[in-house]
């Protein structure tokens, strides 16, 4: 049989056992705990920011300012290009006064839309 006429779907798994669909899964059940307590916490935390933030207009404008101030700042980056061996990151500098100046659920806000760029 050559390698062409292999079938390419995996083999099936001996009767009684279940197969793992996931990667995660297959890593030592304390890693796989860890990471379901994280997951779970840091959706209860975001729940809580949620709960305690009351959106103002102020707070909107501030945070569409930074988030436009982040894109250009991203936007110039690439255009300008980074040599290699050196990192102009900046956007730290417009995440910063998001955490200063803005209710918890604005800083956890404001990745989405530049990773989204």
């Amino acid at each position: 049989m050559s390698i062409s006429e292999k079938p390419m779907a995996p083999e099936e798994n001996p009767p009684g056992q279940r197969r793992r669909s996931w990667q995660v899964f297959q890593q030592p059940r304390g890693l796989v705990v860890y990471l379901v307590l994280l997951v779970t916490s840091a959706l209860f935390l975001i729940g809580v920011a949620v709960a305690q933030t009351t959106i103002t207009s102020f707070d909107v404008v501030l945070f569409a300012a930074l988030v436009l101030c982040a894109l250009v700042c991203l936007e110039a980056i690439r255009r300008i290009g980074v040599p290699e061996g050196l990192s102009r990151d900046l956007l730290g500098a417009w995440w910063l006064p998001a955490m200063l100046l803005l209710p918890p659920l604005y800083s956890l806000l404001i990745p989405i839309p530049v990773f989204l760029l």
